[in-house]
């Protein structure tokens, strides 16, 4: 810590502390085994509850900052684990994924945002033995992506009920 004097005054200047990394658990790990849990607040309803971070703390994924992240815990177990994140921040998370896990899938598709008109949303899939990480360019915002980490059924689930969204080719953001 550094003081300094100005006008007769003295600030405290701190320095500040450095963000933790987040962690993604693996879908149906126990809600008691999550490592980090205390960062989150949950909401409970009878057999399901979503966490999310609390506001304020400093948290990074992939050496990213984090805007959110959110678990839905179904029966005591984690079912999705989601990480978001600015957009400019897409690429260099999937430079990382990629170099953790290869190249992945390309699940990229047309997007239509309102007057803005179609643009490509990237997304990427890396299939491991009990979860998909999936990360989406645009995730519900135009400045904001998104990577989660689901079931394999889940995540094919989601890919077929956003084909059927599409109307011409594209589906709306």
């Amino acid at each position: 810590m550094r003081i300094v004097w100005a006008a007769g005054l003295v600030l405290a200047l701190v320095r500040p502390c450095a963000a933790m990394e987040l962690e993604l658990p693996a879908p149906g790990t126990a809600r008691p085994e999550v490592a980090g849990l205390e960062a989150f607040v949950c909401e409970t309803e009878p057999r399901v509850s979503r966490c999310r971070l609390k506001p304020g703390l400093a948290r990074t994924f992939a050496g990213v900052p984090v805007d959110g992240a959110i678990l839905d815990v179904r029966e005591g177990k984690v079912a999705v684990a989601a990480v978001f994140f600015d957009e400019s921040s897409f690429e260099d998370v999937v430079v990382r994924l990629a170099a953790d896990f290869g190249p992945g899938e390309d699940h990229s598709e047309a997007l239509r945002a309102g007057m803005g008109g179609t643009f490509t949303n990237v997304v990427k899939a890396w299939r491991r033995d009990v979860s998909v990480w999936f990360a989406e360019q645009y995730a519900g915002r135009i400045n904001r992506s998104a990577v989660s980490r689901l079931r394999p059924a889940e995540f094919d689930a989601i890919m077929v009920a956003r084909a059927a969204q599409r109307v011409n080719g594209a589906r709306d953001l």
